[in-house]
């Protein structure tokens, strides 16, 4: 940890209250980049009287609802995300995607950013510790999706982990194979959603590209057109 970061974290009047989590917060990627407790939580930094330190903007502990917009505040903005080459339009994906759909809703068990990426000790997705890393993201999905209740709710199947884990995609993934497929890749990240009939063999073909020219010169897939089958999982389950 270089120095910067050492005296930014010790500096931190917040953490002097909220010591347990300083250990965490100290390998956070905001932390790192100097990004303050206020910028998520408000109210000010330097005060060590609580009523002085909650004041101006105090948000406490964001309501679910309004984590992704919250979230969107800085990454969103280009000149904030332009350091880090990161994209702006992740936001624009969540509300397409089937949890911030059921957000907007006023549904709010269905999985926010900090769900899926943490809360203070959030680390970078190469980082084999983040949540979505990519040998992790099953077990992240998984927090929801194997949860029979839960997916009872929406009339969703709760195996879907367990039955990935027996694919042969887990299989490249643990073995370290660098294009092994996760739940992400076939779902989509922060716009994810369940590939429709017709997306599917789109969905397969960026990984599995002669495979598919093969197909579709072949009978089955104008078969398949025809009786509006999905493609590949028609045969080889998804």
């Amino acid at each position: 940890m270089n120095a910067a970061v050492f005296i930014f974290v010790l500096a931190s009047t917040c953490l002097t209250c909220h010591s347990e989590l300083k250990a965490r917060f100290t390998e956070d990627v905001h932390s790192r980049k100097g990004v303050a407790c206020t910028a998520c939580h408000g109210g000010v930094e330097g005060p060590l009287e609580m009523e002085a330190a909650h004041g101006k903007d105090f948000r406490g502990v964001p309501q679910r609802s309004q984590i992704p917009r919250l979230c969107a505040d800085c990454h969103s903005d280009p000149e904030r995300m332009r350091p880090f080459n990161i994209p702006i339009d992740q936001y624009l994906y969540y509300q397409s995607s089937y949890h911030g759909r059921a957000l907007a809703r006023g549904d709010t068990r269905v999985a926010v950013c900090t769900d899926c990426h943490g809360t203070h000790d959030i680390r970078p997705a190469q980082d084999p510790r983040s949540r979505v890393y990519r040998e992790n993201v099953a077990e992240t999905c998984g927090r929801c999706h194997a949860q029979k209740e839960l997916m009872e709710r929406y009339g969703l199947s709760a195996d879907v982990v367990d039955r990935y884990r027996a694919s042969v995609h887990f299989q490249a993934l643990a073995s370290g194979h660098p294009r092994a497929p996760h739940c992400a890749t076939c779902h989509g990240k922060h716009g994810a959603a369940p590939p429709s009939v017709r997306e599917v063999s789109e969905v397969c073909g960026l990984c599995h590209t002669r495979s598919m020219e093969m197909f579709l010169q072949s009978p089955h897939a104008r078969a398949f057109l025809s009786r509006g089958l999905p493609a590949c999982v028609a045969c080889h389950d998804n």
